[in-house]
């Protein structure tokens, strides 16, 4: 066999040798390559749903106070009587009255409120609470009776303050007439009626009273928490109007009153009485007090 063939044979054998080795490389890269490419596919479908939820959320989210005010009042007139005394209404809880008024049914699909930043909590509000307490009664009402609440607070008073609220567009972060957040408008019902100056956020509000475990124990006044991000700690709260009624900042309607059922049962985490000891370690009355000594 001469020179020349050997080497054409040669370098036939190292061709096939090195092409074999690099069929599997090969195959390996095109793998990869689909990987990335369906990477790709499913990264560009995660951002159009992220568009189309924030489409919808900014549709869910342009709110008609008027329309929310007409709808938790109808609600009252035709759920409670108590709460239709309590809040000046005309009560429609017969059937008659109530074929009359039409309830603009909300199908409550409740964004989370992110209730979670830190709480401006007044750590010295604890000291002196027995001295106080005298104070603290004569400012309320005497308690007694079903026109109070367990800490002494008018219920009409609460019920007003409500009511003067309803409509007024949720807000993240919001603390005003103009937009509000669930916790911020629990802590100002509780300002306006009796100078209580509660901690800021849901989480830290839920650490404020005696607990109540269960729903057939909640009475006016109490406050009632939800979970909406995590079963770990409260996200949303409201405030127990009786008659299965409660009054919350939606992040859907703003500020209306829901009938407690359905999506909040599930989501419902607790409720806390706001008794005298919670009252008065909030109060900022007994500030006004200290800072006159």
């Amino acid at each position: 066999m001469s020179f020349k063939i050997r080497y054409v044979l040669k370098f036939i054998l190292i061709f096939l040798i090195v092409f074999s080795f690099s069929l599997p490389v090969a195959h390996e890269v095109q793998a990869a390559k689909k990987k990335t490419t369906s990477a790709s596919i499913k990264k560009s479908t995660k951002k159009k749903k992220k568009r189309v939820r924030r489409r919808r959320s900014r549709r869910r989210r342009s709110y008609n106070p008027e329309r929310t005010k007409r709808t938790a009042i109808t609600l009252i007139r035709t759920t409670s009587e108590n709460v239709s005394v309590l809040a000046g209404l005309e009560p429609a809880t017969d059937s008659t009255s109530a074929a009359n008024l039409k309830l603009e049914e909300y199908v409550v699909s409740e964004q989370p409120t992110g209730e979670e930043l830190v709480g401006s909590v007044d750590k010295n509000a604890s000291a002196d609470l027995d001295q106080f307490k005298t104070l603290w009664l004569d400012f309320v009402d005497d308690g007694e009776g079903d026109d109070f609440t367990p800490g002494g607070l008018v219920k009409q008073d609460i019920m007003q303050s409500v009511m003067k609220w309803l409509g007024t567009p949720y807000r993240f972060g919001g603390t005003s007439t103009r937009n509000i957040d669930c916790s911020a408008f629990i802590r100002q019902v509780f300002r306006e009626v009796c100078d209580v100056n509660l901690p800021r956020t849901a989480r830290a509000q839920y650490h404020v009273g005696e607990k109540i475990r269960h729903k057939s124990n909640l009475e006016f006044g109490d406050l009632i928490f939800f979970h909406t991000y995590s079963r770990r700690y409260p996200s949303h709260v409201g405030i127990f109007l009786g008659d299965n009624l409660f009054a919350h900042a939606s992040s859907t309607y703003g500020v209306t009153v829901s009938t407690f059922k359905g999506y909040y049962i599930r989501k419902f985490i607790g409720g806390k009485r706001l008794d005298l000891d919670g009252l008065t370690k909030y109060s900022m009355k007994k500030k006004k007090t200290s800072n006159k000594h």
